[in-house]
């Protein structure tokens, strides 16, 4: 705090907590719009209270609510009604108790999402249409150096010494099926072209380099219609043994908590926007050389 300030009162014009039996006031209240508003209260209090229950904070419904209190409870109690009007209702706590258990997280707390079989019905959709998808050649877009390397696929081969002793083997995902119908959407977008046997990727050895895919649960509208489908997702892990890192100037790139090192006047607000290219990976083209894997051998 700037030495110019002081520190507020305890509870000052805070907003919570506020005890949950404020809400009997409220008689024009439904009783089950009342106790749905005693829960939503009971939980910002205590999240307020630092996630626990501190009794000296957890005093009983003022006399009089100020006028802050008032606007959130009126807002509150609006977003309910919002809430009352949706036809789908919460899966029991059983059913979702099972789903968050099978969540499983990484150690900065991101969820892992599983590798499913893919199928065809759930992927394509997600894809852009065709004549929308490979659409830009992604050597435009790049600094001179990074494009020259790009531009021969040898120039980002690790050298033969360091290649591992045996391919690492990853799958397709999928039945025969199933992957006929994704690979022939694929041809058709631009994102798959043919190889001939010859032309696949091999190590010093002979043996055939050969990359996975599967696919992983994405939540997509389409005609209005909120439907679980699929992200293709290709597991490069095999061809990615043998590259090298590409050196480009991503560390430079903007983030939003540089923010937190400028100095805001009470006049100034910061505005900051951003939004995705959908469906991104499948907008952009290598050059052709990339194509043909014999300059491995």
């Amino acid at each position: 705090m700037p030495p110019s300030e002081t520190a507020q009162p305890p509870r000052g014009d805070e907003l919570l907590p506020l005890s949950p039996e404020v809400m009997s006031r409220f008689t024009a209240l439904e009783p089950d719009k009342r106790d749905s508003m005693k829960l939503i209260l009971a939980v910002l209090s205590l999240l307020a209270m630092g996630g626990r229950y501190d009794p000296k904070r957890s005093l009983p419904p003022p006399p009089s609510l100020s006028k802050g209190q008032e606007i959130m409870l009126d807002h509150l109690m609006e977003r309910l009604d919002d809430l009352s009007q949706v036809g789908t209702l919460c899966p029991p706590v059983e059913e979702a108790t099972k789903t968050l258990g099978s969540a499983r997280f990484d150690y900065c707390g991101e969820p892992v999402m599983v590798m499913e079989e893919l199928v065809a019905e759930k992927v394509i959709p997600v894809w852009p249409k065709i004549g929308e998808a490979a659409v830009q050649p992604v050597m435009s877009y790049l600094p001179s150096g990074m494009a020259e390397m790009l531009e021969d696929p040898r120039n980002c081969l690790r050298p033969e010494w360091e290649w591992p002793e045996t391919p690492h083997r990853s799958r397709v995902m999928a039945s025969q099926d199933e992957w006929d119908k994704i690979v022939e959407a694929g041809f058709a977008r631009g994102l798959m072209k043919p190889l001939e046997e010859d032309e696949v990727f091999r190590d010093r050895k002979g043996q055939k380099v050969l990359n996975g895919a599967g696919g992983v649960r994405k939540l997509k509208k389409i005609g209005g219609e909120e439907r679980q489908m699929q992200r293709f997702i290709s597991n490069l892990i095999p061809a990615n043994e043998y590259h090298t890192l590409l050196s480009g100037g991503d560390r430079y790139l903007p983030y939003l908590g540089q923010l937190t090192l400028l100095e805001q006047t009470e006049e100034e607000t910061y505005l900051v926007d951003s939004e995705d290219f959908c469906s991104c990976f499948n907008l952009f083209t290598l050059p052709d050389s990339w194509l043909w894997s014999r300059w491995g051998g």
